[in-house]
């Protein structure tokens, strides 16, 4: 593989990885991950020493990861299991294994280029994950990038040397490039999702307005947020123009304001994508799947029952209404331990 095609391929992955955990859509990284791998087992001539390399990476970085988020270094987005590392991470470092023999080829034999590369992009490589609402910093930003920094330091000279003992000891092997090497990767990052319900038929005009969130499965950038606000105002095209506004982390926190763009699907009012880079075609799943008649409180769902956010006109709603809704999430297929109750001032 031309080491330009490998950096491109191995950059859109990287990107849509931390786009995707920001985003509330993980699995965009692991499906560009899959075409990386199609496009690499047919174009190099000993793909097996990368795919070696790629499970062993994706081990030990996830192991890495975790010891950041036991010691507190970073929280991740999109979290399995608490304490670990989130899966979307081993997808992260599986592509970056893909470059080791190609696009970073020039770190072999360099340990002390390598750990200089680790101990200065190391850091970078986590300050655009943050940003990118994937991951945040708990604590002091100095003390969490120069341990990443040195984690960095210390572990990518192992791996530069990990590529060159697969490169050594898998020397003679071969692999037949099989379409189902192909399609067995690109089932790997797919996973197939029950239907929920959705409402089929909503007034746009009638949903347009202020929408107080009540309360939520949050996405990352906004599990500690207060005074949570959502207001759609519909554009002369059809979409929707949207703003969301909480403070962070109290009442008086700092005020966060979010300006995604929604576009409502042709098969049905109540589903929606929602575009948060303007340069970007990517839209996250956004269903209306709960509407009263009087269009005084609605629930927004996904076909993955890992996020909804309870919303209503009001800052709050009556008890039984809210354990109606609860019952109706849990019908749907929705695991309501994480769901966190919105303050309002």
């Amino acid at each position: 593989m031309k080491v330009v095609t490998n950096l491109l391929l191995f950059k859109i992955t990287w990107f849509a990885g931390l786009f995707g955990a920001g985003s509330g859509i993980a699995w965009l990284g692991a499906a560009c991950l899959a075409v990386f791998v199609f496009v690499h087992v047919w174009t190099v001539s000993r793909p097996i020493v990368d795919l070696a390399l790629i499970s062993t990476v994706a081990i030990a970085g996830f192991g890495v990861d975790t010891l950041f988020a036991q010691a507190g270094v970073l929280e991740y987005s999109a979290t399995f299991a608490a304490g670990l590392a989130p899966l979307w991470i081993a997808v992260l470092w599986a592509n970056f294994a893909l470059t080791l023999n190609h696009g970073f080829s020039w770190l072999k034999g360099r340990y002390l280029l390598a750990a200089l590369v680790g101990l200065v992009c190391g850091p970078f490589a986590y300050f655009a994950g943050v940003k990118l609402g994937a991951a945040e910093i708990p604590g002091s930003q100095i003390v969490s990038y120069a341990t990443i920094g040195i984690a960095w330091a210390l572990f990518l000279p192992v791996i530069v040397r990990l590529a060159e003992w697969f490169s050594e000891r898998l020397a003679n092997a071969r692999i037949r490039r099989s379409p189902l090497i192909a399609v067995t990767f690109l089932i790997a990052g797919c996973q197939p999702m029950q239907s929920i319900t959705t409402v089929d038929d909503v007034d746009i005009e009638r949903f347009m307005g202020d929408w107080y969130v009540i309360a939520a499965i949050p996405i990352f950038t906004e599990k500690d947020a207060y005074n949570s606000l959502e207001n759609y105002a519909l554009n002369d095209d059809g979409t929707i123009a949207t703003t969301y506004t909480f403070n962070k982390g109290a009442l008086d926190g700092p005020l966060k304001t979010y300006r995604p763009k929604g576009f409502v699907s042709e098969e049905s009012t109540g589903l929606w994508g929602m575009q948060f880079f303007r340069f970007l075609p990517l839209k996250s799943e956004y269903r209306i799947i709960y509407l009263t008649d009087d269009y005084t409180q609605t629930v927004i769902g996904r076909s993955k029952r890992d996020y909804v956010w309870i919303m209503a006109r009001e800052k709050s709603i009556p008890e039984d209404d809210l354990e109606k809704i609860k019952s109706f999430l849990v019908d749907e297929g929705y695991d309501l331990s994480e769901l966190r109750m919105v303050p309002h001032g």
